[in-house]
């Protein structure tokens, strides 16, 4: 049985953020990288399961960047963005209501 998961509380202090937050369409994902690493962005049940990866060690300059979210399809619900910065991993939830 997977292991649920609890949101890094540092998300916004890490320079991740949503926008807009609930959404019934499309959302946008903001994040500061301090340095250039691989970031992988992922959506995430409460158990951790991966339903979906938006970015997969995407190479990215220090700075800022910005992803937006396509979540129209998908039902109703609560999921969790997976921000993978080289070796910091930080949660941000996205509430869906379309």
């Amino acid at each position: 049985m997977a292991t649920p998961l609890s949101l890094h509380s540092d998300a916004t202090a890490a320079g991740v953020r949503l926008f807009p937050n609930p959404t019934a369409g499309n959302s946008t994902l903001f994040y500061q990288l301090a340095a250039a690493e691989p970031v992988t962005i992922d959506v995430v049940d409460a158990l951790g399961r991966t339903l979906t990866t938006l970015q997969h060690q995407a190479y990215q300059t220090s700075g800022s960047h910005a992803l937006n979210i396509p979540s129209q399809q998908w039902p109703n619900g609560v999921y969790l963005i997976r921000v993978l910065q080289g070796s910091q991993v930080s949660y941000q939830r996205l509430l869906v209501t379309n």
